[in-house]
């Protein structure tokens, strides 16, 4: 079987990740950045260059023979479909937030976007069931989660298109958001666990951050939509905070041990695509907790240190883009140097 990784390769398809990344950025945490606000509309211009690029590419090599009924038939890596949706919300947002007079526009780009996301989910589901089956055969990682992640960034563009959404179609749809991140968490865990002398250095997955990701975006979709009671989402933003502790915990242990192995060029400061959903993950926490302290409808409900990660984590995002595209350009002189 052709490996869609390999043939005829255009652009990796992971690539929407990156779109995802430097978009949640633009939307949530460049406000916080002082140096950077009165360059912010500016900045978006360059961004949606880049993000017509990635995605043209990425068109181009869907199209390519052979490539994509492999791609779609691969249970784990068909996921990565979902940055694709996510990575055009995420655009239409950073558009309407700065741009809000190209709303008609994104209408029409929106319910595109929708249309393809519902003839994804066929596929989601179909993979979902087949991990299921063989769970033990395939190396799931935290991608299968970008289902959940595509999901609630459909519900969070509608509410910000149209903030009167009826409660019934943005319940419905973070409902099921939730309902893949169960079952893709669940199949992480079991492979963990059923996994024998695995290696933290080798057998963890850049993308498995999304664990804590996938909780944050549902978080910020049910923070616009008012459905949940204000204490009760207090409660949900306590477990997406833990999961996020224990997540990148996970991650400095890992971090320290390839350190150990490969040393710091090689196992650290060596770029791979999937390093961008890391990005993504730490801005949307930012953008939910933002979004709720900021948000009348919770007033009330606020706890002391939000207001220390509000101020902290835009600026960790910021270095953390830094250094994925100081990354990404070496990779790309190195690549030139030595091909």
């Amino acid at each position: 079987m052709l490996n869609p990784f390999n043939t005829l390769k255009i652009i990796n398809p992971s690539a929407g990740a990156a779109v995802m990344a430097i978009g949640i950025f633009l939307f949530a945490s460049i406000d916080r950045i002082p140096f950077l606000g009165d360059a912010a509309a500016i900045l978006v211009l360059p961004y949606l260059f880049i993000s017509l690029i990635i995605f043209l590419s990425i068109i181009a090599q869907v199209l390519q023979p052979d490539f994509l009924t492999p791609f779609i038939n691969n249970p784990v890596n068909s996921f990565v479909m979902g940055s694709w949706i996510a990575g055009i919300s995420v655009v239409c947002n950073v558009v309407l937030k700065f741009y809000p007079e190209a709303e008609d526009i994104l209408l029409w780009i929106a319910v595109c976007n929708s249309v393809v996301f519902f003839l994804f989910l066929f596929f989601y589901l179909r993979n979902i069931f087949k991990l299921f089956k063989g769970r033990l055969k395939h190396e799931v990682h935290g991608v299968v989660l970008l289902s959940t992640v595509s999901t609630q960034s459909i519900v969070i563009l509608w509410i910000e298109l149209n903030p009167s959404l009826p409660y019934i179609i943005s319940a419905a749809g973070i409902a099921a958001g939730l309902c893949f991140y169960i079952a893709g968490t669940g199949l992480i865990l079991a492979r963990f666990l059923h996994l024998k002398d695995w290696s933290l250095a080798e057998d963890w997955a850049n993308t498995n951050c999304i664990i804590h990701g996938a909780l944050s975006i549902s978080g910020l979709a049910l923070t616009l939509s008012h459905i949940l009671p204000p204490v009760w989402l207090m409660r949900y933003w306590l477990i997406a905070l833990f999961f996020f502790a224990v997540i990148e915990a996970i991650e400095m242990a890992r971090a320290y041990k390839r350190m150990q192995i490969y040393g710091w060029r090689k196992g650290l400061l060596t770029y791979q695509v999937s390093q961008w959903s890391r990005n993504f993950t730490f801005g949307m926490l930012f953008a939910f907790t933002n979004t709720l302290v900021n948000d009348p409808f919770y007033t009330g409900v606020h706890l002391p240190f939000q207001s220390l990660l509000i101020t902290i984590l835009p600026w960790v995002v910021f270095l953390l883009l830094i250094l994925e595209i100081c990354l990404w350009i070496d990779s790309r002189l190195f690549e030139r140097l030595f091909s």
